[in-house]
C-alpha cells in the first residue's frame, strides 16, 4: 500500500494532504530517501522538458531553412527564365542588325556562349553578341581597320594639299590654285600644274606608307 503511494508521489499523482500523510507513516531514512528520489525526478523532468524545448527550436530551425532555400530555388529559377528570356531577345535583334543567316547562326551561338557575361540586361547581352561577331570575323575586322587608317592618311593628304592652295594671297589678287613646288614641277616636266600637284600628293603619300 505504502509503495503504491510512493510511486503515485513520484509520479506527481498526490496532493499536499496526502503527500503530509504518507511522509508521516515513514522513517526517517525512508524520508530522506524519497527526498532524494523526489529530488532526481524533478531534475530528470526538468532535463527532458528541455530537451523537449531545444528539439522544437531545432525542427523549427531546419523548417525555415527549408523554406528558405525552397525560396531561393524559386528566385534563381526565375531570374534563370528572365535571362533566357532577355538572351533571345537580345539575340533576335543582333541576327536581325547583322543580318546573320539562319545557317550561321549556331556559330555566333556557340562563340556567344563562351564569352558569355552572365549579365541579365538586353543591352549588354547585345554587346556579348558583338564580341562574339568580332571574334568570329577577325580577319575582316582588321582589314577594315586598315582601309580606315588608308583613307584616313589620303584625307591628311589632301587637307595639307589644300591648304597650301588656299595659302592667304596679296589684297586684289586671287589665291592660287596649285603650290609653288607643283607650278615648278608644272614647267620644268612640261605638265598641267593640276598633274603636278597630284604628282606631289601622291609621292608624299607614298612617302608616309613607307
Amino acid at each position: 500500500m505504502i509503495q503504491d503511494e510512493v510511486t503515485k508521489l513520484l509520479n506527481g499523482e498526490l496532493d499536499d494532504a496526502k503527500v503530509t500523510e504518507l511522509t508521516s507513516k515513514l522513517s526517517e531514512d525512508a524520508k530522506k530517501s524519497l527526498s532524494e528520489t523526489i529530488g532526481l525526478r524533478k531534475e530528470r523532468n526538468l532535463t527532458q522538458a528541455q530537451l523537449k524545448e531545444e528539439s522544437e527550436k531545432l525542427e523549427k530551425t531546419r523548417k525555415e531553412l527549408k523554406e528558405s532555400e525552397d525560396g531561393l530555388s524559386s528566385t534563381k529559377a526565375a531570374t534563370s527564365q528572365f535571362r533566357t528570356e532577355q538572351i533571345s531577345k537580345a539575340k533576335a535583334k543582333f541576327f536581325a542588325d547583322k543580318s546573320i543567316k539562319p545557317e550561321n547562326q549556331a556559330e555566333y551561338e556557340s562563340m556567344f556562349s563562351k564569352i558569355d557575361s552572365g549579365k541579365i540586361d538586353p543591352d549588354l547581352i547585345y554587346r556579348d553578341f558583338t564580341k562574339a561577331h568580332a571574334a568570329i570575323n577577325a580577319d575582316s575586322f582588321e582589314q577594315s581597320k586598315a582601309t580606315e587608317d588608308e583613307l584616313k592618311r589620303q584625307a591628311e593628304a589632301a587637307t595639307a594639299a589644300a591648304a597650301g592652295r588656299q595659302q592667304s594671297a596679296p589684297p586684289g589678287k586671287e589665291p592660287k590654285k596649285f603650290s609653288d613646288e607643283a607650278e615648278k614641277l608644272a614647267k620644268s616636266a612640261g605638265i598641267s600644274a593640276e598633274a603636278a600637284e597630284r604628282q606631289i600628293t601622291q609621292g608624299n603619300r607614298r612617302t608616309r606608307d613607307f
